[in-house]
């Protein structure tokens, strides 16, 4: 009897229960998404604004994000900044890879080999160009994310 019960109680516990929702930005044919849950700071752009509001998210219905004061159909979005979102972007490995590049070598000919370090041409052009590579790429890299066909929002739970 007790054994029922407990199913009983989890099942309606359970169907209770409601998943965190979210908002997705995704690419059509790319793994990179962002995604923004409540409590995230957003900038995003009206339709027809020519500004970036930026306001901490609420929540979310089904087709709209809530903030303090309005809610904004996602269908009246524009485009969304998203500098900042991506914290391990291909330009900040780069750079760290060039400047890894050049302390491993220092490591190397100090510590292993016991000899005095001196800057080597080929080093600094190897660590010059990856270094260089990463702030192009950086600087390169898209700053906002605008709503089109490929480009899309989604409000999910989890």
């Amino acid at each position: 009897m007790t054994k029922l019960t407990f199913i009983v109680l989890l099942s309606l516990v359970a169907h209770c229960a409601q998943g965190q929702k979210f908002l997705r930005l995704a690419n059509a044919g790319r793994n990179g998404n962002i995604d923004y849950y409540e409590g995230d700071k957003i900038r995003f752009r009206i339709k027809g604004e020519k500004f970036f509001r930026e306001q901490m998210i609420l929540g979310f219905s089904n087709y709209a994000i809530k903030f303090r004061f309005f809610e904004v159909p996602l269908s009246e979005i524009e485009a969304i900044d998203i500098r900042g979102r991506n914290r391990w972007s291909g330009g900040k490995l780069l750079m760290i890879a060039g400047m890894g590049f050049m302390g491993v070598d220092a490591i190397n000919k100090t510590l292993v080999r016991r000899e005095t370090y001196r800057l080597e041409e080929g080093i600094w052009i190897t660590a010059g160009a990856l270094v260089s590579a990463g702030l192009l790429l950086d600087l390169a890299r898209r700053k906002k994310f605008k709503i089109s066909r490929k480009r899309r929002m989604y409000i999910l739970s989890v």
